[in-house]
């Protein structure tokens, strides 16, 4: 394996360990070496590809946000403006809402930034980048007239702070809905706000 590919490779298995460590207790009480000993990489090896704790939760959620980036920005521009906003929907539920293990993750980081100007940083980048990505499904079906002339900019915060909200629901009680119902409640909720017809602008 080239030695760049080997790179890529520690990097991944360190930010998989910060990942791993996160989903069982709070930022503050993961260590440096907790991450190595989950990453199976030596504490050595790890101060080689990251300075510090920070360093890798950056590189961790810049990794979280850039795969549902490449998602959104990979749908096909055949599908319909509304089948793209459906897919959207249903994957963000699926990596955020209704995958337990990261839900705890992101809730061990927002505790943190609570108080740690570093990690609330990272975060509200991480939002911004989100946010653009969900704007640019709404500029998609603006541009074909499918959806009504909103301002996507403010949609994509609508939808964002709908996904949040069933998140927290979520992620403190687990029954409250199935996925299927959930997907069906934001599709819907949004859906009014960007049908065009009946719309008074």
């Amino acid at each position: 394996m080239a030695k760049r590919d080997v790179a890529k490779q520690r990097r991944k298995q360190i930010i998989s360990g910060l990942y791993d460590c996160l989903a069982h207790k709070g930022h503050e009480e993961v260590s440096i070496r907790d991450i190595a000993r989950a990453a199976n990489v030596s504490y050595g090896a790890l101060h080689y590809y990251f300075c510090d704790k920070k360093e890798i939760t950056l590189a961790f959620v810049d990794d979280f946000v850039r795969r549902q980036e490449e998602k959104f920005e990979g749908l096909a521009s055949s599908v319909c403006s509304w089948e793209r906003l459906r897919i959207m929907i249903e994957t963000a539920t699926q990596e955020l809402v209704f995958n337990e293990r990261t839900a705890r993750v992101f809730l061990n980081l927002y505790h943190t930034g609570c108080t740690d100007d570093e990690v609330r940083k990272i975060l509200l980048n991480s939002y911004k980048r989100f946010r653009k990505a969900v704007q640019g499904v709404i500029e998609y079906g603006i541009s074909r007239g499918e959806f009504a002339e909103v301002d996507p900019k403010q949609a994509a915060l609508l939808i964002v702070c709908a996904l949040e909200g069933l998140y927290l629901q979520v992620a403190m009680d687990r029954s409250i809905c199935e996925k299927a119902a959930a997907d069906k409640l934001l599709f819907e909720t949004i859906g009014v706000h960007l049908n065009p017809r009946g719309r008074s602008m």
